[in-house]
């Protein structure tokens, strides 16, 4: 599930708190439950707030009075709401308790909601374990597609601020035993219904009106698998790319010549399919497909010139992922009735990964790049005769060491180069794809320099054969 569907599912939760929440609890294990569910919600919101700004907004407070002072401020709203989201937790412990009251078990399927989406969002922008973020972790990091998320996350707020107000109501004093006990509570939702929280969230709201909704369409950052699932739809395709291109970019040091050998191939097959299914029929546009289609064949030609040593481990598992990708495409342009009667959900599906190929195109690039620096390319060298016997001559292919001046390096580095920086298909869905991708090209394209210091040592290596998927 996507960011934007577990948002959907948390704000439908939380208005079903809201309208449930009535009458007067009477139990106090009932109002144990929709406590901690509560505070759930609002410490998933924070997270949520700091993995968008890419940092904690605002230090811990020592006081409400601190805090109001705060967003009693103009101006900072992801600030202000940050600071209420954190005096929004109740201050308190409370003993567990079963959930049977219908608002506290809403209320605990949007703090689940809430938390899958901001686990989400953490695996691209703060992988486990140190590792760099994704693309789209580059992109958010970057502000793509920030402020409609946080526009969301100011919509949560205030519809947590609604069942807040239910909830005064609810936890009567009066009807409730250790009613001392819930003083906490009330102090939290007492402040939260009445200080300027929600013009926080109404400010951030606006800021997010006519945004791109990029971030909803996230998905978890997978790693590659092994054995890779067949790939059998658009859908299946993208998400292999997906995690193959991810896996790529946060360990470009472990990037091979078998994946630019066929992450180009993946390129060029889908542009041929998508030219296949759904011919344009408009000259200009059918030009500038030309163009990509053209750019990846001159970068596929390039890279299958290159040798360098096979991937094993989770690299294995990229290449592989690739290669199902490349089959997937490869059967698209073969398929009965392409180009007379056109899928448009197939169309649609190809667009949307032909939008995702700039971005393949500059990950190869640093891969590239960085195996270039580890001496793990290499390039045809001056061929050998021998004359065993007479009128027999034996051909031995001798491979060096690559360097960013040799021609096919060369020509490879220019093609991705220039992929990476074209514009793709002027659909809806790949403008949108497309708003993703600027800010990881802009703050962190880092193309060849031809004044790299070239290596002086020249040695000779076997041909290694590409990373290859099992069966082929």
């Amino acid at each position: 599930m996507t960011i934007g569907q577990w948002r959907t599912q948390a704000s439908s939760a939380l208005q079903t708190a809201a309208r449930t929440m009535t009458g007067r609890a009477t139990d106090v294990t009932d109002a144990y439950a929709v406590i901690d569910a509560r505070t759930q919600v609002y410490r998933h919101l924070g997270r949520m707030v700091e993995l968008l700004a890419g940092r904690r907004p605002a230090v811990q407070l020592p006081s409400w009075e601190a805090a109001s002072a705060i967003l009693d401020r103009s101006g900072q709203s992801t600030k202000r709401l940050y600071v209420g989201l954190q005096w929004a937790v109740t201050r308190g412990e409370y003993p567990p308790a079963p959930q049977r009251q219908p608002s506290a078990m809403a209320l605990r399927r949007a703090a689940d909601a809430v938390g899958a989406a901001g686990d989400i969002l953490a695996s691209h922008v703060r992988p486990p374990r140190g590792g760099r973020p994704s693309p789209e972790g580059l992109a958010i990091l970057a502000q793509g597609g920030v402020p409609a998320a946080m526009g969301d996350v100011a919509h949560l707020t205030l519809q947590m601020l609604a069942v807040d107000a239910r909830m005064l109501e609810w936890l009567d004093d009066r009807h409730v035993a250790s009613a001392q006990a819930l003083r906490p509570v009330f102090e939290a939702a007492w402040w939260t219904t009445r200080s300027r929280l929600a013009d926080a969230a109404d400010e951030l709201m606006t800021a997010a009106a006519g945004q791109p909704r990029l971030v909803d369409d996230l998905e978890v950052s997978r790693q590659p698998l092994d054995p890779v699932p067949a790939v059998s739809t658009a859908e299946n395709a993208l998400s292999a790319l997906a995690a193959a291109r991810g896996w790529l970019w946060q360990h470009r040091d472990e990037a091979a010549v078998g994946h630019l050998r066929i992450g180009t191939q993946v390129g060029l097959a889908v542009h041929t399919a998508l030219a296949v299914t759904a011919p344009d029929p408009d000259q200009v546009a059918a030009a500038a497909a030309d163009r990509r289609r053209a750019r990846w064949r001159s970068a596929a030609a390039a890279a299958a010139e290159l040798r360098g040593t096979p991937a094993t481990g989770e690299a294995r598992g990229a290449g592989l992922e690739l290669a199902e990708v490349l089959r997937w495409a490869r059967s698209q342009t073969v398929a009965p009735g392409h180009g007379q009667n056109p899928d448009p959900e197939l169309t649609e599906g190809l667009t949307r990964i032909a939008a995702q190929l700039p971005g393949l195109a500059h990950t190869l690039q640093v891969g590239l790049q960085d195996a270039i620096r580890r001496h793990d390319v290499f390039v045809a060298g001056p061929t050998l005769l021998r004359a065993p016997g007479q009128m027999i001559y034996q051909v031995n292919n001798r491979w060096q060491q690559a360097a960013v001046l040799d021609d096919q390096v060369m020509q490879l580095s220019q093609a991705l180069t220039r992929i990476a920086r074209q514009s793709p298909a002027s659909t809806a869905a790949a403008a949108a794809t497309l708003a993703f991708t600027p800010p990881v090209l802009r703050h962190t394209q880092q193309p060849i320099r031809t004044s790299t210091q070239t290596p002086t040592r020249r040695t000779t290596a076997a041909n290694h054969e590409p990373i290859r998927s099992k069966g082929r």
